[in-house]
């Protein structure tokens, strides 16, 4: 089975409309046993504006194990 052991050097960076840097989520260690890989996820405030939030979260269960953790039900 494949793995995300070889997802090094990866980056993801969040920028403004004029380029400016806003945030950066770096992958440099690999991620043996997971296989599904969460770089980052949109919020709604209670201004019902919207964020982009950055942050790596892996599952070692996969799809399945993501999507569960959305609560969303996998047969």
């Amino acid at each position: 089975d494949a793995d995300l052991s070889g997802f090094t050097d990866a980056r993801m960076r969040l920028l403004d409309p004029g380029l400016a840097e806003l945030g950066r989520l770096q992958v440099s260690d690999g991620r043996p046993h997971e296989t599904a890989l969460v770089l980052g996820s949109f919020r709604r405030r209670a201004n019902d504006d919207w964020d982009f939030v950055v942050g790596g979260r892996g599952y070692a269960g996969g799809l399945e194990e993501l999507l569960r953790d959305f609560g969303v039900e996998v047969d």
